[in-house]
C-alpha cells in the first residue's frame, strides 16, 4: 500500500482503535456479566445471613421465655413481643429475597405455621407464669416438649434452605469464576491482537497500553483467589482508567462485605460459647473464673477481675485473672470501677500510664494499652462489674462483644443468687420443722404428766374429804354421847387431836395442790412462750415459699410450703388458748385496751355468724342502741371471744326461729352488788336472744363459771 505514514498511522490508529473498541465492549459485557455474578453471591450472602438471624432471634426469644418463667422479669413479654416482631420480619424479608426461588419459597411456607406454633408455645409458657397456677406444671412440661419438636422442625427446615442456598452459592461462584476467566482470555488474547496492530503506530502506546492491561488482569486474578484488598492502580482517564476504577469500587464493596460478614459471624460465635458456660454453671465463683478464663482466650485479655454487688450495695470480689492485690471491696464512687458501677455505664481508658498497673510473667512485665470496665445490669441495676486489661488498644468489635455479654450477665447472676437463696431457705425450713416437732412432742408428754399428777391429786383430794366427813360423823356420835360417857373423855380428846391433825394435813395437802396447779400454769405459760418463737419464723418461711415469688420452686414443694403453713397455723392457734388458759389459772392477763367502734364491732360480728345462720335457716339480727355513742374502750379480742362465744352455742342450740344480739346501755340489771359496776359512769349491756332450747333458771349463773356449760349432757 503506497500510504503515506501519516495515513499508515491513522489506518493503524482507526484499526487499533476500532480493535480496542471491540476488545472493549467485549470486556465490558464480561465484566457486566461478572457485576451480575458478584450481585447474586452477595444476594445468596445475604439470604444465608438472614437465616442466620432467624435461628439466632428463636433462640433469644426462646430464652426470653425461659427466664421469664424462672425469674418473672416484668420486662421479658415486652421483650418477647419485640424479638416476635423481628422474628417475623425476617421471614417477611427472607420471602422476598427468595421470591425468584419457587423451593426456598415452598420450605418457608411450611416454615411459618411451625414458627407461629413454636411462638405460641413460648407465650402459653410464659402465661402459665403469670396466672401463678400450682396445677400446671405438667401442661408446662408438655408445652416444652411440644416447643422442643417444634425447634426442632425449624431446625431442619432452615438447614435445608441453608443447603440450598450454599448449593446456589457454589453455582453462582463457579459462573463468577467463569466470567473472570472469560475476562482474563478476552484481556488477554484483545491485548495481544492490539499489541500487533498498535506496534505498527507506538511502541510507547503499546507498552503504555498492554502495562495497564496486565496489571487489570493480575489485579482480577489475585481478587478471584480471595485477595479482596488487591486494587488496580488508576494511570489515565480513559477507558482503561474507568475500567479500574469500577474494578476498584467493586473489589472495595466485595471487602467491606466480607469484612462485616466475618466480624458478625466472630460475634454470634463468641456469644454462643459465653452462652454455653452460662448455662452450665450453678455457683458464682466457678462461673466468675471461668468467665474471665473465656474473655482471656477470646479476647486477648492479659489481666481482669470480676466484682459482683453485695446486699449493702459494695462491690465484693468475686474471681480474678493474672490480677495480685485486687481490693477485696469496692464502693460505689471508689476508682474508675466504683465510678462506673455508680454511673451504670461503661468506662474505656487508652493510653494506659506506665505507674497505672504492670501485667507480668515469669519473664518480665509491661503495661496495658487499654482498660474496659463494663457493668452488668438486669432492668437498670447492676449486678455484677467485669475490669479487663488488653495489650493492644480496645477495637468496637471487642467492645461490642462486651455489651452484649453484660446484658446476658446480669440475668444469670440473678438467677444464680435466686436458686442459691432457695436452697438456703429450703434447709432452714427443714430444720425449724425438725425443732417444732422435737419441741411439740416435749409439750405432749409434759401434759400427759401434768394430766396425772392431776387425777392423784383429785383421787387424794376424795380420800381427804371422805375422811373428814366420817370424822365429822364420828366428832357428832361423841358429842351425843358426851353426857352418858364422860369417862370416855380421854378417848375423846385424843380423837379430837387426831382430827386436828388430820385436818392440818388436808390443808398441807391443798397448799400442796395450789402450788402445783401455779407451777403447771406457769410452765404452760413459758412453754407457749418459747414454742411461738421457733413457730412464728416457720410461718414466715413457709409463707414466702408457698407464696414463690421467684416462681423456681415445683408444684409438690410449694404445696409441701403451704401444708407446713397451715399446720403451723393451727398449732399456733392451739398454743395461744394454752397461754390464755394459763395466764387466767395463774392470774397475769393483762389487757388491751383501746376504742372500738360499736358499728364495726356489730358489722364483724354479723360478718362471722351470718353464714352459719343461712346454712341453718336461722333469722340472724345485730343492733346497736342508738343511745349509745360511738365508740368503746375495752380489750376488743376478750370480748370478741366472749360474744362470739354466746352467738356460737346461740346458733348452734337453735334449730329454728332467730337469734339476736343487742348492744344497749346497762340500767343497774346486774342484780348482787358489783362493785367495778356500781362505781362505772356507765355500763355497756350484751344481750344475746334466741328460739333454742333456753337455760334453766337454777343453772343460768354456771355458764359464767370457768369452764362450765349449763347442760354438759347437750350432744356437742
Amino acid at each position: 500500500m503506497n500510504l503515506s505514514i501519516s495515513a499508515r498511522i491513522i489506518l493503524g490508529f482507526a484499526i487499533a482503535l476500532l480493535a480496542l473498541l471491540v476488545i472493549g465492549s467485549v470486556v465490558y459485557r464480561n465484566l457486566a456479566t461478572l457485576n451480575e455474578d458478584v450481585a447474586r453471591v452477595e444476594h445468596t450472602l445475604e439470604v444465608l445471613q438472614e437465616n442466620e438471624r432467624l435461628a439466632s432471634r428463636l433462640f433469644e426469644a426462646q430464652s426470653i421465655a425461659r427466664d421469664y418463667l424462672l425469674s418473672g422479669d416484668p420486662s421479658a413479654p415486652d421483650r418477647f413481643a419485640t424479638t416476635v416482631g423481628e422474628l417475623r420480619g425476617i421471614l417477611r424479608l427472607m420471602r422476598a429475597l427468595t421470591s425468584d426461588n419457587p423451593a426456598q419459597q415452598g420450605r418457608l411456607d411450611s416454615l411459618e405455621p411451625i414458627l407461629d406454633r413454636r411462638i405460641e408455645a413460648a407465650r402459653r409458657l410464659m402465661d402459665s407464669r403469670r396466672t401463678g397456677d400450682t396445677r400446671v406444671s405438667a401442661e408446662v412440661a408438655e408445652i416444652v416438649r411440644e416447643g422442643s419438636g417444634l425447634t426442632q422442625s425449624i431446625a431442619e427446615l432452615s438447614s435445608a434452605i441453608e443447603a440450598e442456598e450454599r448449593g446456589l452459592l457454589e453455582r453462582r461462584e463457579l459462573e463468577s469464576a467463569e466470567a473472570t476467566a472469560l475476562t482474563k482470555a478476552t484481556v488477554i488474547y484483545g491485548t495481544l491482537a492490539a499489541i500487533v496492530f498498535v506496534a505498527l503506530v507506538s511502541t510507547l502506546l503499546t507498552r503504555s497500553i498492554r502495562s495497564q492491561l496486565q496489571g487489570l488482569l493480575a489485579s482480577a486474578g489475585r481478587i478471584a483467589q480471595g485477595d479482596y484488598a488487591e486494587r488496580v492502580q488508576v494511570r489515565s482517564r480513559d477507558e482503561v482508567g474507568q475500567l479500574s476504577m469500577a474494578f476498584n469500587a467493586m473489589a472495595e464493596q466485595i471487602e467491606q462485605r466480607q469484612k462485616a460478614s466475618a466480624a458478625e459471624n466472630w460475634l454470634e460465635a463468641g456469644l454462643s460459647r459465653l452462652s454455653r458456660l452460662f448455662v452450665a454453671e450453678r455457683q458464682l465463683d466457678v462461673l466468675g473464673n471461668n468467665l474471665l478464663s473465656e474473655l482471656a482466650s477470646l479476647l486477648g485479655v492479659k489481666h481482669g477481675a470480676m466484682y459482683l454487688r453485695d446486699d449493702d450495695d459494695h462491690l465484693r470480689l468475686l474471681a480474678a485473672y493474672a490480677s495480685v492485690g485486687s481490693p477485696a471491696s469496692i464502693a460505689p464512687g471508689q476508682g474508675l470501677l466504683g465510678q462506673a458501677f455508680k454511673e451504670r455505664r461503661r468506662v474505656l481508658v487508652d493510653e494506659v500510664p506506665g505507674d497505672y498497673i504492670r501485667i507480668g510473667s515469669a519473664l518480665g512485665n509491661t503495661r496495658p494499652h487499654s482498660i474496659a470496665i463494663i457493668p452488668a445490669m438486669l432492668a437498670e441495676d447492676v449486678k455484677a462489674v467485669i475490669e479487663l486489661a488488653f495489650l493492644k488498644p480496645c477495637t468496637e468489635l471487642q467492645l461490642t462483644l462486651l455489651d452484649r455479654l453484660a446484658s446476658s450477665l446480669g440475668l444469670v447472676v440473678t438467677t444464680i443468687q435466686a436458686n442459691e437463696r432457695t436452697a438456703r431457705l429450703l434447709v432452714q425450713s427443714e430444720e425449724l420443722t425438725g425443732e417444732l416437732q422435737e419441741q411439740s412432742q416435749r409439750l405432749r408428754d409434759s401434759e400427759q404428766l401434768l394430766k396425772e399428777q392431776q387425777e392423784e391429786l383429785r383421787q387424794t383430794n376424795e380420800e381427804l374429804e371422805q375422811a373428814n366427813e366420817e370424822l365429822q360423823q364420828a366428832n357428832e356420835e361423841m358429842e351425843e354421847r358426851a353426857a352418858l360417857l364422860a369417862e370416855q373423855k380421854v378417848v375423846l380428846e385424843r380423837s379430837n387431836q387426831e382430827v386436828e391433825d388430820s385436818r392440818r394435813a388436808l390443808e398441807r395437802q391443798s397448799a400442796q395442790l395450789a402450788q402445783t396447779s401455779k407451777y403447771k400454769s406457769e410452765f404452760l405459760a413459758n412453754m407457749s412462750h418459747e414454742l411461738r418463737t421457733p413457730l412464728n419464723s416457720l410461718l414466715i418461711l413457709s409463707k414466702v415459699l408457698a407464696d414463690n415469688a421467684d416462681g423456681n420452686l415445683t408444684s409438690k414443694q410449694v404445696q409441701h410450703a403451704r401444708t407446713i403453713n397451715a399446720s403451723g397455723t393451727d398449732l399456733l392457734e392451739l398454743i395461744n388458748e394454752i397461754l390464755d388458759l394459763s395466764k387466767i389459772e395463774a392470774g397475769a392477763v393483762d389487757l388491751e385496751l383501746a376504742d372500738v367502734r360499736f358499728d364495726s364491732f356489730a358489722e364483724f360480728m354479723e360478718h362471722t355468724f351470718r353464714p352459719i345462720a343461712e346454712q341453718k335457716r336461722l333469722q340472724l339480727s345485730v343492733r346497736v342502741d342508738p343511745k349509745l355513742g360511738q365508740s368503746m374502750c375495752t380489750d376488743l379480742r376478750r370480748v370478741q371471744q366472749i360474744i362470739k362465744n354466746l352467738l356460737s352455742n346461740a346458733l348452734k342450740f337453735t334449730q329454728q326461729g332467730s337469734v339476736e344480739l343487742t348492744i344497749r346501755p346497762a340500767t343497774r340489771e346486774w342484780g348482787d352488788k358489783v362493785e367495778s359496776l356500781d362505781t362505772a359512769a356507765a355500763a355497756i349491756a350484751f344481750e344475746v336472744k334466741d328460739t333454742g332450747i333456753g337455760i334453766p333458771a337454777d343453772r343460768l349463773q354456771l355458764i359464767f363459771e370457768a369452764f362450765q356449760q349449763a347442760d354438759a349432757g347437750t350432744a356437742r
